[in-house]
């Protein structure tokens, strides 16, 4: 980028010092130093939905949490059409992804987290 913009003004362009405040939905706020970390590891850790926030989610209690890690599928709204994918979730935890089935009726575990 430096050197585009060095070449757009017609000089040479160097660049001393570059800091990303924000990579996708991660910003310079929310990160931790070596220090930090190397002091409370568990502190700087997130949950892997952080990365697929771009999915739908369907939150549900923990009896269909609990029956979709066993590879059942859950019941749902139908409020989403088929082949659909959602993350499957409650207040605490995070249990997978899932594809809407049978017109909407239905969500089956795709990727689950134990």
């Amino acid at each position: 980028m430096c050197v585009d913009i060095g070449k757009s003004l017609e000089i040479p362009a160097t660049m001393g010092f570059l800091i990303r405040t924000a990579v996708g939905s991660f910003s310079l706020a929310d990160s931790h130093t070596l220090e930090e970390i190397a002091n409370n590891p568990l502190q700087s850790l997130q949950g892997v939905n952080i990365l697929l926030n771009y999915i739908p989610g369907c939150a549900v209690d923990e009896l269909a949490i609990a029956n979709f890690r066993q590879g059942k599928k859950i019941k749902h709204d139908g409020s989403q059409k088929d082949g659909t994918a959602v993350l499957v979730y409650n207040d605490v935890d995070f249990a997978g992804i899932g594809i809407i089935s049978e017109n909407g009726q239905y969500i089956a575990p795709h990727k689950v987290l134990n």
